[in-house]
């Protein structure tokens, strides 16, 4: 993905024309640094005709349910804000007001909100939602309570609304922020969603940061709204679909939009 200098420059997504040096180190995507396979070059053959040079979609604006508030909330849909397209939505369903905590912190061009004070809790009420409206829901824990009574609503909510979108047929992915990663364990038989564990997170960039410190330069690059991030984009973006392909023709189609293809 990127490569860092004999300077100890980090730089992501390189310029197509980027020629190593004596000293660059490569910056690659591994589950460990033993799992790195060097292969030499093999049909690297690269079929032009298939590279889709048109236009490139524009993403949609997004809609987004937050059940939940804890300290993290406020920076988090202000990161939320440097992402989305304009007239994006967050609905807000919390038993406290925070809206107007919002908009003192942060200046949101791109997302409208919205708030109801319920309590989200209730089965009875998360009946009431249309959920049909939202593309995602976001539920976050409740850093008031106790950490195991925090998780405890958190599953119990989540349990309630995997069963009104497999009842209903419902499209909407959720993202559950959990305290404690031995929690997940109980959600293990079911994971089709993405969980946040704020610990595990923690842990696992201190322990990739202990190993090699110019990794926190590269984590800097990827969690800031400027520069290279990573995304999931259509396949028809970059190739004609329905045709047989090699991988370099996607790298080389990548390279043409000054992107880079992982995968």
């Amino acid at each position: 993905i990127g490569f860092c200098s004999n300077l100890n420059e980090i730089l992501l997504n390189p310029p197509g024309e980027t020629k190593f040096k004596e000293g660059f180190q490569l910056l690659v995507i591994s589950e460990d640094d033993d799992t790195i396979d060097y292969i030499g070059p093999q049909n690297i053959e690269i079929n032009t005709e298939l590279i889709n040079k048109g236009a490139v979609k524009i993403r949609p604006s997004e809609h987004y349910l937050l059940l939940g508030w804890n300290d993290n909330t406020i920076e988090m849909l202000g990161n939320l804000e440097k992402y989305v397209e304009p007239n994006s939505t967050v609905e807000i369903i919390t038993p406290v007001d925070h809206v107007d905590e919002l908009h003192k912190t942060h200046e949101f061009k791109n997302i409208l909100f919205n708030q109801e004070k319920l309590d989200y809790g209730k089965r009875e009420m998360l009946n009431t939602i249309d959920y049909s409206r939202f593309d995602t829901i976001i539920l976050q824990g409740n850093n008031d309570l106790e950490i195991e009574d925090a998780d405890t609503l958190t599953i119990a909510t989540l349990i309630h609304l995997k069963e009104i979108r497999d009842n209903h047929n419902y499209e909407f992915s959720i993202v559950t922020e959990l305290f404690d990663s031995k929690n997940h364990n109980l959600m293990k038989a079911n994971q089709i969603d993405d969980f946040i564990i704020s610990d595990e997170l923690i842990s696992s960039a201190v322990a990739q940061i202990a190993e090699n410190k110019l990794i926190a330069s590269v984590f800097r690059e990827l969690f800031k709204s400027e520069g290279s991030e990573i995304y999931l984009k259509p396949a028809e973006n970059y190739i004609t679909l329905g045709r047989e392909v090699n991988f370099f023709t996607l790298i080389e189609s990548g390279i043409q939009k000054n992107e880079t293809v992982i995968g």
